[in-house]
């Protein structure tokens, strides 16, 4: 197959265009974890860590991002900060934008509650909800009888 002019041109672009996907950050959060774990120097892993979310923080998915807030303290441990915290979550945010109910779980808002996907119930009543049972009655002392010790007769 000749090459022509129209053809060149396209396989020009072609080729640019998978350089610039090459190029185009993407987010893997087994890059981060990784980089966080092999990063010994606490000061360094907090840079480290937090040019690599202003990088591929915009490409992660909600899911990656909860993914990485999830276990910010383990992977980071020293280097985890306010700072960092804030990054995650702002990126966090930003994805939920137009989801109050889930913005809402992000922090844990009042008025929120979460229920179990399963209920228990019983047949029997709450014991805290049961009145308390009666003392037995005293028995005063007078009224005991003691009875003397009967020794069986010999034969």
């Amino acid at each position: 197959m000749a090459l022509t002019p129209a053809s060149a041109q396209s396989a020009k672009n072609s080729a640019s265009k998978t350089q610039a996907a090459a190029a185009k950050p993407i987010c893997l959060v087994a890059n981060f974890r990784t980089l966080a774990l092999e990063t010994y120097n606490p000061d360094e892993r907090s840079t480290k860590t937090e040019t690599w979310l202003k990088t591929h923080g915009s490409d992660c998915s909600i899911d990656q991002i909860l993914i990485i807030r999830a276990n910010r303290a383990h992977w980071l441990g020293n280097a985890d900060s306010a700072s960092l915290m804030g990054m995650v979550d702002a990126i966090a945010e930003t994805k939920l934008r137009g989801q109050p109910l889930l913005l809402a779980q992000l922090y844990g808002a009042q008025g929120f509650e979460n229920k179990a996907s399963t209920e228990t119930t019983s047949t029997t009543p709450n014991a805290a909800a049961l009145p308390p049972k009666p003392a037995a009655p005293a028995v005063p002392v007078a009224a005991v009888v003691v009875a003397p010790a009967v020794t069986p007769a010999k034969p």
